[in-house]
């Protein structure tokens, strides 16, 4: 089995008085995670709502399937929740009216896995599960190596990582993706969780008849994957209203296949107006639609695949990077936390200092600065700024505050 961070965390949450809510997206390991915790458990009761008599009593008869699956146990883990209707009220239910600890799991976000969430405010601990971090894939492709990401290293010692490196950015961090050796294999498995995407979460549960059309703009967006993206542009390729584009997009965003990210202002309404850069959680996902698995260095797209590395490695450590734009000059990713502001900047080969940097400090008080690259690591000031020249593989252990 490979050794996830979450686990611990989901440990800790068997003493919290509050349904634990674990959502990700399909085949990232949830299922695996909670058999895992109730493993370690006594007195507990594991079902799924891939049973369809189990899921019914859940919706028909809730005073039934509390006597019979809750009532008699100390702890109550519910995988596949996302099937449930109208889950919220009834889970409140049984929130209110029993003593057990309840953990369930579902490839939605909150407002898909948990419907009527109104129901639960206050009473859930929300968990969200991703693909594996590069350190967790390093910690099972080749432990020996996981003292090179306990501090920053020079590129010279990261040399070691290189295979490592190339082929997390080629197959990305499914688990099951990761355990296979067979190069041609891990793309089969990949193909086969798009496919499984499509036919269960967008068909079965959400009810989307046309996967295909659903499907293409998937395939748009990986095209454009860490750029600008403009709903009147994806309307006008895909053939589709801008409702429905809309629509699409919150899908993908709500059961974790994409990630928004808005751009920096200071004033926030406009943060949420202007228009977004979309992502992957996964570069594996991408590759897939893309049918692209060439080495990074070759492809003409890697320095949004650079990107998106480290876009992972933020969001993994709890922070929301957003970008900066004006007019010829952008930010990649910045950081903003207690009222201290974070430049970073993504290069290949590169290891001049931009000046969308120097203009950026100008305008911002910018605490730290980071230009992550695969070529040079380094310190420079400028005007009093600090910035660090560091590879990608540092940010697992790079303090940015």
């Amino acid at each position: 089995m490979i050794q996830r961070h979450i686990f611990n965390i989901l440990r800790n949450e068997l003493k919290k008085d509050k349904i634990t809510v674990i959502t990700g997206p399909r085949q990232v390991g949830k299922s695996t995670a909670m058999k895992l915790i109730y493993d370690e458990t006594k007195n507990a009761n594991f079902i799924t709502f891939d049973n369809i008599s189990v899921k019914k009593l859940f919706e028909e008869n809730p005073d039934l399937f509390i006597q019979q699956h809750i009532k008699p146990y100390k702890y109550v883990f519910i995988d596949e929740f996302q099937y449930a209707k109208k889950g919220g009220k009834t889970l409140k239910y049984i929130y209110d009216t029993t003593n057990a600890k309840i953990y369930i799991s579902g490839s939605s976000k909150p407002e898909m896995a948990i419907q009527s969430l109104q129901y639960l405010v206050g009473r859930v601990s929300l968990i969200s599960m991703y693909p594996l971090s590069f350190e967790e894939f390093i910690k099972y492709k080749s432990p020996k190596k996981l003292i090179l990401l306990e501090k920053p290293r020079k590129i010279l010692e990261l040399d070691q990582l290189k295979a490592e490196f190339e082929e997390y950015l080629m197959f990305g961090g499914y688990p099951e993706v990761v355990k296979e050796k067979n190069f041609e294999e891990k793309k089969k498995i990949l193909r086969d969780l798009v496919q499984v995407y499509l036919l269960k979460e967008i068909k079965d549960v959400l009810g989307y008849k046309n996967s295909f059309e659903f499907e293409k703009l998937m395939k748009i967006l990986a095209t454009n994957n860490g750029k600008l993206t403009k709903t009147s542009n994806l309307t006008s390729i895909t053939d589709t209203s801008w409702n429905k584009v809309q629509e699409y997009i919150s899908v993908l965003t709500k059961t974790n296949i994409i990630i928004k990210v808005h751009p920096f202002y200071t004033n926030k309404k406009k943060e949420i107006t202007k228009t977004p850069k979309i992502y992957f959680q996964d570069i594996g996902f991408i590759n897939t639609l893309l049918n692209n698995f060439s080495r990074y260095d070759e492809r003409v797209d890697k320095g949004e695949i650079l990107e998106t590395f480290l876009l992972h490695e933020l969001q993994k450590k709890d922070l929301t990077p957003k970008f900066w734009n004006r007019q010829l000059s952008e930010i990649d990713f910045v950081l903003e936390k207690d009222n201290k502001i974070v430049a970073i900047e993504c290069k290949s080969n590169k290891t001049k200092i931009p000046r969308s940097l120097t203009t950026f400090s100008k305008e911002y008080e910018v605490f730290k600065a980071f230009i992550f690259n695969l070529k040079s690591d380094r310190t420079e000031k400028e005007s009093g700024l600090p910035i660090v020249f560091s590879h990608y593989i540092n940010s697992q252990s790079t303090n940015f505050f």
